[in-house]
């Protein structure tokens, strides 16, 4: 595949692969890609550096002369949280009222179906030991020109005690 690629790619009188992609997308060339990221990152990064600055206050005001004043990647979605809910008043909880679960898996299923080429099927699991949790689900993943089983994969999107725990 990667000779067959190349060799397409100099048909096209394109000097790699990843040159002619780039140019039948937006990007046009590397070069281009390069420009957009460091523009970007020029824009981005004060607007990253204000958000730390807020989690570290939040962290400060929570524990005082305890904190390290360093936002490590655990402290992320705790103060993020926190942030959201002073600064924002931003409840959850009312938020998930206009998003039922199953609306939002219909769509997201759509969206994968559309752009991988994939068809995803519930399964009922009847044998309750291949299920670490009741309301897990499981699907088939069939390719979606010629129904070809791609897989399975489970889905366990709530949370419960010990679920998230690494030690």
């Amino acid at each position: 595949p990667r000779e067959l690629r190349h060799e397409k790619a100099a048909i096209l009188d394109f000097p790699t692969h990843a040159t002619f992609v780039l140019d039948v997308r937006m990007a046009k060339n590397p070069d281009a890609v390069m420009n957009f990221e460091d523009e970007l990152s020029e824009k981005l990064t004060p607007l990253l550096e204000s958000d730390l600055e807020a989690l570290k206050a939040l962290k400060r005001e929570e524990l005082g002369d305890a904190s390290d004043d360093i936002i490590h990647p655990y402290d992320t979605r705790y103060y993020n949280k926190m942030r959201v809910v002073q600064e924002y008043t931003v409840d959850d909880e009312r938020v998930k009222e206009y998003f039922p679960l199953q609306t939002v898996l219909d769509g997201m299923f759509d969206i994968y179906q559309g752009l991988l080429g994939l068809k995803f099927n519930k399964v009922e699991i009847e044998d309750a030991t291949k299920k670490w949790h009741p309301s897990i689900s499981m699907y088939r993943v069939n390719d979606g020109h010629d129904d070809r089983l791609v897989g399975y994969f489970y889905l366990d999107i709530h949370p419960r005690t010990g679920k998230y725990d690494s030690r």
